[in-house]
């Protein structure tokens, strides 16, 4: 997967005809995983705790795709391609003191899920690009509530607090709950739905 090459080109003084290129290499696959592990990244959550300390702040796993209508408040997302990721990277994120729940929110009509879809017909080509790879790797599941419930399930394993597994229609806003987790197991009880009362509309 190749990024737009956006140039710049100064309107006046030295340099002034100079096109300077932005984007010139292909994005690799370990681009997309560290990119939430950057120094800058690093130091925006660092930042972002320190503000935060008194609140509560649900960790949103969610798409990388432009196109979420998300208003919620107290959230911090974690964006990646179709919501792939390797969870145990992000356990100590999920293990805050401040964060009492996760939701895992992939979305309807999501291109990384179609790109799972065909592998799952026709495998991954050796020719294939450093993205599908990621999505071979991390995306196990084509259709967008699979993929919510078996990543709400994983994250449930890893930390001893709630996950929901919801799907997002990007098209209308609208949210569609699925399942709680806990433990690895879905758990319907009033208080652990209760804890995800604010995301639901009234």
């Amino acid at each position: 997967m190749r990024g737009p090459e956006f140039s710049y080109s100064p309107n006046s003084g030295p340099g002034a005809e100079r096109r300077i290129p932005i984007w010139q290499r292909s994005i690799e696959i370990e681009d997309i995983i560290s990119d939430n592990e950057s120094p800058e990244a690093q130091r925006r959550r660092e930042s972002s705790l320190q503000s935060l300390e008194s609140n509560d702040e649900t960790v949103v796993a969610r798409c990388a795709d432009a196109r979420y209508q998300l208003t919620w408040e107290r959230i911090t997302t974690i964006p990646t391609v179709a919501t792939g990721k390797p969870s145990a990277r992000y356990k100590g994120r999920f293990q805050q003191n401040h964060v009492p729940g996760i939701i895992e929110l992939p979305h309807l009509n999501c291109g990384g899920l179609t790109v799972r879809g065909n592998q799952e017909i026709h495998g991954v080509a050796e020719n294939a690009p450093d993205s599908h790879r990621f999505v071979a790797e991390y995306v196990p599941e084509s259709d967008p509530g699979r993929q919510a419930l078996r990543s709400a399930r994983e994250d449930s394993l890893l930390v001893e607090k709630p996950v929901l597994a919801a799907v997002h229609n990007h098209d209308n806003g609208d949210i569609y709950t699925l399942a709680v987790y806990r433990n690895g197991k879905p758990d319907y009880s009033r208080e652990l739905i209760g804890s995800f009362q604010r995301f639901f509309r009234q």
